[in-house]
């Protein structure tokens, strides 16, 4: 069964802050019109910054390719850096820097209501991120979460890699990256 989601990836030759990739981004990337349904994320490497697209190829840049097809009780390496925070009467509530379980509880309740288990978790570290989106500046605490997964229900999982998971997604945040796990 084909999702027809596809993925991508450009490199900028500067090291670009979140709000700075999101106007790249949105300005010179994602195909306008839709439901904008795409994910992004990105890597620094040195001075350059490499940012990853993942959505409908009608939202893409051309050339984009197709995400090959998964199955239920395939097993992926992961790791995303995602902003972990709860709603409490209209507010949002991050979690404090040394509740390492509360952060993991949050992305184990993400998984299953996203088509897959973790199967192995571990917080590679948490970060405060500057973002400066015109409005306001905003400091945000913004968590590396690493280690493997398995699909349950591939729609489900289709539609997470879609869109991303958590708060952030605007910036970047909340794009998982997959390894696929090898046997020997």
């Amino acid at each position: 069964m084909s999702h027809q989601l596809h993925e991508t990836a450009v490199m900028f030759p500067d090291r670009l802050a979140p709000s700075e990739l999101h106007q790249e981004i949105y300005d010179h990337y994602v195909v306008k019109g839709g439901d904008r349904q795409f994910s992004f994320g990105a890597v620094s490497t040195g001075d350059n910054t490499i940012a990853f697209m993942r959505g409908a190829a009608q939202h893409l840049p051309e050339g984009a390719r197709p995400i090959p097809d998964v199955l239920p009780g395939e097993v992926f390496s992961f790791s995303i850096r995602c902003i972990c925070s709860l709603s409490s009467g209209g507010k949002k509530v991050f979690f404090a820097r040394n509740d390492i379980d509360g952060r993991n509880k949050w992305f184990q309740k993400r998984a299953s209501t996203n088509g897959f288990v973790v199967r192995e978790l571990y917080e590679a570290e948490t970060v405060t991120v500057t973002i400066d989106d015109r409005k306001r500046t905003q400091r945000l605490p913004v968590t590396t979460l690493q280690g493997t997964l398995e699909i349950k229900e591939v729609t489900k999982f289709m539609g997470m890699l879609a869109t991303g998971i958590g708060r952030g997604r605007t910036w970047g945040f909340g794009f998982i990256i997959l390894t696929k796990q090898l046997e020997y």
